[in-house]
């Protein structure tokens, strides 16, 4: 069974290393890109982790938590 992960904890991680979880702010869940993160640099403003296989725009909460750990 796989543990549950909150948005606040990956932000609050993200936070730790200098970088910014970005949620996609569409609210439409029938656009492909709802629900769907990236990570940035505060610093630099570049994009740290962006897209996955699967998304052109970002990535799922798991993956931007694995990236982080």
């Amino acid at each position: 069974m796989q543990k549950s992960i909150s948005e606040s904890a990956v932000r609050r991680q993200a936070k730790r290393r200098g970088w910014m979880l970005i949620k996609f702010r569409g609210r439409n869940p029938d656009v492909h890109r709802y629900g769907i993160f990236k990570l940035s640099d505060v610093q630099t403003d570049g994009l740290v982790l962006m897209n996955d296989e699967l998304n052109s725009y970002g990535c799922d909460l798991e993956k931007c938590a694995e990236y982080i750990s």
